[in-house]
């Protein structure tokens, strides 16, 4: 993903779609505050804490999540939580789509229909783990170099080991993402967030992810 080439001073990324396009699924509102204040808080903030450390600054985003900083403990912590929102943020709106996307028929299609048995079948266990997670926390859909796709559950802002695997899509399940809207009903937001995921968005990652010599999976294989 672009952003994790990306270093200092880290921006929000420009979303294709107007806050207004996501209703009824997502209200405008609850767009607004998720994007130009919670996301744009996240940059600002990771831009405050890399003020004070100039050495981190020509970092990458990737490198900021990965690496050891050589920085006193309380500061990486803080740098990497900051970073892991930066990230997860991204990759959450990069994901998002104005309502009535076309279904993943690709590859990737194929793929979550061998490891799941359907598509439907991937969303309700999908949505299940979005109601599982506890506290606040993100839910992924990632691919691994041989092409399987797994769902990884991650805790606060933390990111999956991107040195293992491809994210394709997360959804957020921190209570600003859908509040406003959904109050606690976290299953309904999350089935209805599969309304706005932009499925072309996320076979291109998927194919981009398997392009350096890795055979695509065939349907009807399955890699759980």
């Amino acid at each position: 993903m672009e952003i994790l080439e990306k270093h200092y001073p880290f921006q929000c990324d420009e979303l294709s779609f107007g806050y207004i396009d996501m209703e009824p699924h997502l209200d405008a509102d609850t767009m607004y505050i998720h994007h130009q204040q919670v996301y744009q808080r996240e940059c600002e903030t990771l831009n405050a804490f890399l003020d004070d450390w100039e050495k981190l600054q020509s970092f990458t985003l990737l490198d900021l999540i990965q690496k050891d900083l050589q920085v006193p403990t309380v500061q990486e912590q803080w740098i990497k939580h900051s970073a892991g929102g930066v990230f997860s943020h991204s990759a959450y709106f990069a994901g998002m789509g104005i309502p009535g996307q076309r279904l993943p028929d690709g590859p990737l299609g194929q793929v979550i229909q061998a490891t799941y048995g359907s598509l439907e079948n991937f969303m309700n266990l999908f949505t299940q783990a979005c109601q599982s997670v506890k506290g606040v926390g993100w839910v992924w859909l990632v691919a691994d170099p041989e092409g399987g796709v797994h769902m990884v559950m991650t805790k606060d802002n933390q990111v999956p080991r991107l040195e293992l695997v491809r994210p394709l899509l997360v959804n957020d399940l921190w209570e600003h993402s859908y509040f406003l809207k959904y109050g606690v009903d976290v299953v309904q937001y999350c089935k209805n967030w599969f309304q706005l995921v932009d499925w072309a968005g996320a076979e291109r990652r998927y194919r981009e992810y398997l392009i350096h010599g890795t055979e695509l999976p065939h349907q009807g294989s399955s890699r759980e």
